[in-house]
């Protein structure tokens, strides 16, 4: 089953504002996997949900790891969360459900927090991070730490929800603070950074 066969079996709350974001990271897959000279970018999703971004990725070619607790603890989530537990889905049991429907094999669920998950990779390992976890500028200023040094030279930093005022803030002071040249599109919410080739 392709991306696209796949959206139209997603329940409308699970494409809510993400279509451009998961367009957006297909792409970059593609280019990366030029960029880089491999066949299948390693990616890093850290905040899931139920997987419709890393399933467009995947579709792309990248082999996604997510990391998620799944628990729908922080704001951005809760309310979503209820609507899916509500459903008898719940957001793990989902995921589970899209990551097999793709078929690729190549979404993988790690259920745990961000930051301890991080730790137990080595760095320059992934090809792009896309981080759309807490968006509490305490969390969102963590996961840039946790996984910035993840990010392979000439690999992508990014994530969703640009309009998030914690998320401005924890994004431009790592930005600022390691030199990355910060983009942002505020229509699609999406913010990015290339790590400089040679850091």
């Amino acid at each position: 089953m392709t991306f696209d066969e796949l959206v139209k079996l997603m329940p409308g709350i699970e494409q809510a504002s993400q279509m451009a974001a998961a367009w957006w990271l297909a792409h970059q897959v593609r280019q990366l996997a030029l960029d880089f000279s491999v066949a299948s970018p390693v990616c890093i999703e850290v905040g899931t949900w139920c997987g419709f971004t890393a399933c467009a990725m995947a579709d792309a070619g990248g082999r996604v790891i997510c990391v998620d607790t799944f628990d729908g603890r922080d704001d951005q989530t809760k309310e979503r969360t209820a609507a899916v537990h509500k459903e008898g889905h719940p957001p793990l049991e989902r995921f589970l459900a899209n990551g097999l429907a793709l078929g690729s094999g190549r979404v993988l669920a790690v259920v745990g927090e961000s930051p301890k998950v991080a730790s137990l990779l080595p760095p320059g390992c992934a090809h792009l991070v896309f981080i759309d976890a807490d968006h509490a500028e305490p969390a969102v200023s963590a996961d840039l730490y946790a996984w910035g040094d993840r990010v392979k030279s000439g690999g992508v930093l990014c994530g969703h929800d640009w309009e998030q005022g914690g998320v401005q803030r924890a994004v431009r002071a790592y930005s600022e603070t390691h030199g990355w040249p910060l983009v942002t599109a505020e229509p699609d919410q999406l913010w990015w950074m290339r790590r400089p080739p040679g850091t």
